[in-house]
């Protein structure tokens, strides 16, 4: 396990914040033995905060793969899985009987498309924008999307959903243009 680990906390009340961010907060809480610990609610930027105890995490730091899910979700890097938890158990099973199938082997019904919430978190990030700048940066980021699909997802996200489950406050200035408080 790892040892205490200690960081700089901001502490300023921040919107709703998801369930998900919630235990992947607890979670690394436990896992890291973080001092002060984080507390999502009043955390200015917990995804910011998920990025930097994220580099102090390594091998032996033992995370559930909903953590991992929702970290990698946010593109945040983490170190490899140890090897004895990625390999699968070799058991024997009296008349040569299959195991069932887990969960975790069933294959996505769709390819998920990570990096588009994330680019507009970055470019909320370097200042006030439209929704229509918005729409521009991503489709220089992901020339292969369909611009359509993407407006869609910025109208969905900007700024509500992308407040609660990202652990940011956007808000809405005077001349339409969002931004991370």
């Amino acid at each position: 396990m790892a040892s205490k680990k200690s960081r700089k906390t901001t502490e300023t009340p921040v919107a709703e914040v998801s369930k998900e961010a919630r235990a992947v907060a607890a979670e690394l809480n436990k896992v890291m033995k973080l001092d002060p610990a984080l507390d999502p609610d009043t955390s200015k930027d917990l995804t910011e905060e998920f990025r930097e105890v994220c580099k102090e995490l390594d091998a032996k730091d033992e995370l559930s793969d909903a953590t991992r899910d929702y970290l990698t979700g946010l593109q945040i890097k983490l170190p490899a899985k140890p090897a004895a938890e990625e390999a699968a158990p070799k058991g024997g099973r009296k008349g040569g009987a299959k195991a069932p199938k887990a969960k975790a082997d069933k294959k996505p019904k769709g390819e998920k498309k990570p990096g588009v919430i994330a680019e507009i978190l970055a470019r909320l990030r370097k200042g006030p924008a439209t929704k229509e700048q918005i729409l521009e940066h991503l489709v220089k980021a992901f020339p292969d999307r369909e611009a359509e699909s993407m407006k869609g997802t910025i109208n969905v996200q900007v700024p509500g959903r992308i407040s609660r489950e990202q652990g940011v406050k956007v808000t809405k200035d005077d001349k339409g243009r969002y931004t991370i408080k």
